[in-house]
């Protein structure tokens, strides 16, 4: 099987690319890494629930 053939693995891939550069952005900023956490955790679930609804309205507009 392909990556591309997978669209839930390549989400995983760009989730966690997103968690790490997040991440050492926010460590470099000089932000606790506990903060840290909290902070990217809350940014890729807003981010995630923007990307869902985009879809769910992108396949609406198909039909």
């Amino acid at each position: 099987m392909r990556l591309c053939e997978s669209p839930s693995l390549v989400g995983l891939l760009v989730v966690g690319i997103l968690f790490n550069i997040v991440l050492g952005i926010l460590g470099l900023l000089g932000f606790t890494l506990l903060d840290a956490l909290w902070v990217t955790a809350s940014l890729l679930t807003i981010i995630g629930a923007a990307v869902v609804q985009h879809f769910i309205q992108q396949e609406r507009d198909k039909k």
